[in-house]
């Protein structure tokens, strides 16, 4: 699904606490997307950006589209997800973990 979304071969999110997350601007133009059971994935109206994603198998988190970022979020990468589905013509080209779905979910 990320790969469709972004429209390449992996996306990069930032995990935050979803309690602690709030648009500040242009909250009005968020819309929903159910991707999948479970995942609601929420994108822009006017411009059609991702924006972030949250599933119920972990509601209190929130994943924040990289890109959206204006500023250096001053975090780096820690762990590979859904490693599983992986696009196959892809190489994972660092040591970092890597997961079949959600850490502690069938890691590799």
């Amino acid at each position: 699904m990320c790969r469709r979304q972004h429209g390449s071969a992996h996306s990069t999110y930032v995990q935050a606490d979803a309690a602690a997350f709030a648009f500040v601007q242009g909250g009005e133009h968020v819309r929903d997307f159910a991707s999948s059971p479970g995942v609601v994935r929420r994108f822009c109206a006017l411009c059609g950006s991702k924006l972030t994603f949250v599933t119920a198998a972990l509601p209190d988190r929130i994943w924040i589209a990289a890109g959206f970022f204006d500023d250096d979020p001053h975090v780096r990468p820690s762990y590979h997800i859904f490693v599983a589905a992986k696009a196959a013509w892809y190489e994972i080209g660092d040591d970092l973990p890597r997961h079949a779905a959600y850490p502690g979910q069938d890691a590799q």
